[in-house]
């Protein structure tokens, strides 16, 4: 393994920690019954979906195929992941069928 390897894996493993901690903390947040915690969070929780929530499906949607394309199974061109959300759902499907069957 490489060094740069090496700092990318400490670094997802100190965010994962990261976002473990968060998540239990809100979760203690909204167990303490009170209702207007318990409304910002929700709050919170879809404003940062909005705001955050394509650009992660994206990221994730390329994450993948650059998966699929390495281990041979499959390629797609990323041009089509771009068009529009359809595109990207029956690109996904069909790809995921082709792999199971393998």
């Amino acid at each position: 393994m490489t060094r740069r390897y090496k700092c990318l894996h400490y670094v997802k493993i100190f965010l994962w920690l990261v976002q473990q901690h968060v998540g239990i903390f809100l979760m203690l947040a909204v167990m303490s019954y009170n209702g207007f915690i318990f409304i910002a969070i929700i709050t919170g929780s879809g404003i940062g979906y909005y705001l955050f929530g394509p650009a992660l499906t994206k990221i994730n949607i390329e994450n993948y195929f650059l998966k699929v394309g390495k281990k041979g199974t499959g390629t797609i061109e990323m041009d089509l992941i771009e068009t529009n959300s359809d595109t990207k759902i029956i690109v996904i499907a069909s790809d995921i069928q082709e792999s199971a069957k393998c």
